[in-house]
């Protein structure tokens, strides 16, 4: 298999690659958590991207190590650096598969959730650096919650631009989201490269009609709750990833417990019977967890994500009623 991967570089460049993507795939991971929804699918094709082309790379590396021309001596040396090059293709082939599968899940949401307005794109300024001085003072008078969710709405603005001065600009904003500072965001809004930039907006063509904004509000709370559901089902998805992984490290299964505790907040909120039995499992997977049972916490955690994909599958069926319900109104 390895051999008919399209990796071209070989030796000491295909070592070099891998270090730089294995970079690349800790920013994306990273960005993946700080991300804003609006920004989820953007920063989830980042990591996909990455994490495939790092499999690839990991994959050739490890054929490579058993070869004859090996840069490693020993044979046993060389079977125990090829199966750690294995296990990071599998990490790597692992994250990609659980992004892409919540990236299909969101395409899956327009058809269910659009309510079936025409809509045009419209281009619209955002003063950049106004909209960092608000947030600026938001961290000045206490609201530091408010001012780093902006700033990460306003990193993946910039961050859209493709621009590489837009881009370092964007990363700064992401430094600070940890820890918002007024004068530090100041100086921040001061050093933008462009201080304004145009954003394609979806922008509905005509209002609705007071007696069916019911329906409309129903697509919308439907829609959120469809993508909360997609992103903690992938969430729970990529712990089980990281828990099953042949050898984890200590910060992968810190990042899964993480992930499982963000779960089990949010289904703790819910009272529908998928979130009702994600709260079991996600109990069982975390005093599996706890107890050192890799194994069993991971059957847990994929039984958590799998009941969650039929409820994603419940709220695509009530999505599609509602929207033809509004179509029906629509054109009566």
């Amino acid at each position: 298999m390895a051999r008919t991967l399209a990796v071209e570089e070989s030796g000491a460049e295909l070592r070099a690659s891998i270090k730089a993507l294995r970079a690349g795939r800790a920013k994306a991971e990273k960005a993946l958590l700080k991300a804003p929804a609006p920004a989820r699918a953007a920063a989830s094709k980042e990591l996909v991207e990455v994490s495939g082309a790092l499999a690839a790379r990991q994959l050739k590396a490890a054929r490579e190590l058993l070869a004859a021309d090996s840069p490693v001596g020993p044979r046993a040396f060389k079977r125990n650096a090829a199966m750690w090059s294995l296990v990071g293709a599998h990490n790597s082939a692992a994250a990609a598969a659980v992004e892409a599968a919540y990236l299909r899940a969101l395409a899956e949401a327009e058809p269910a959730y659009g309510d079936g307005r025409p809509y045009v794109w419209s281009n619209r300024w955002r003063n950049i650096r106004t909209e960092l001085e608000t947030a600026a003072r938001d961290a000045r008078n206490g609201r530091e919650a408010k001012a780093a969710r902006d700033l990460a709405e306003l990193a993946g603005v910039l961050r859209a631009t493709g621009d590489a001065r837009d881009a370092a600009d964007a990363a700064a904003l992401d430094a600070l989201t940890a820890a918002p500072e007024s004068s530090a965001i100041l100086v921040a809004a001061a050093r933008v490269a462009h201080p304004s930039i145009k954003v394609r907006t979806p922008v509905a063509y005509a209002d609705m009609a007071a007696s069916l904004r019911s329906l409309v509000h129903a697509l919308e709370s439907g829609r959120e709750d469809y993508l909360a559901t997609a992103g903690f089902e992938a969430d729970l998805r990529r712990a089980a990833v990281l828990v099953s992984s042949p050898r984890p490290s200590a910060a992968d299964l810190a990042l899964a417990a993480g992930l499982l505790e963000g779960a089990t907040a949010w289904a703790g909120r819910g009272r529908v019977d998928a979130k009702r039995a994600a709260q079991v499992n996600l109990a069982a997977a975390s005093a599996a967890l706890a107890r050192g049972d890799r194994t069993l916490a991971a059957r847990h955690l994929v039984w958590a994500a799998d009941g969650l994909e039929a409820r994603r599958g419940e709220l695509r069926s009530i999505g599609l009623s509602l929207r033809n319900r509004l179509l029906r109104a629509l054109s009566a």
